[in-house]
């Protein structure tokens, strides 16, 4: 999963949406895609699944707890929530303005030593 979404060229992939004068609108595309593919990886995490995660950190969840539900979850296609990652729910935090001040591990031991 390690790299960048960076090809060194350009993708023909496009979609444009036209309107004429008669307020009719058009979609035209392109739909090839030239060096590189549609990796999982690559994806981006959907609205309702970073809405979801948000809800959880904000109901002080420990994120390792949140980390473990979702991967736990897979059943018979792999999807990119699935690939989450500690930075995905940094980001996430970020992105809601999440305090990230709370519990840490749902093992008061574990958050405490993870607080120190």
């Amino acid at each position: 999963m390690a790299g960048i979404n960076k090809i060194n060229g350009n993708c023909p992939l496009k979609m444009g949406v036209c309107e004429d004068i008669e307020s009719k609108e058009t979609v035209e595309f392109t739909k090839t895609h030239v060096g590189h593919k549609i990796d999982l990886g690559r994806m981006k995490i959907t609205r309702e699944e970073k809405e979801d995660i948000a809800i959880k950190l904000e109901n002080k969840i420990p994120v390792e707890a949140i980390l473990d539900d979702i991967r736990n979850s897979v059943n018979e296609k792999l999807e990119r929530i699935h690939l989450i990652t500690q930075q995905d729910v940094k980001n996430i935090k970020e992105e809601y303005n999440i305090n990230s001040d709370g519990i840490l591990d749902a093992n008061d031991v574990v958050s405490v030593t993870k607080w120190i």
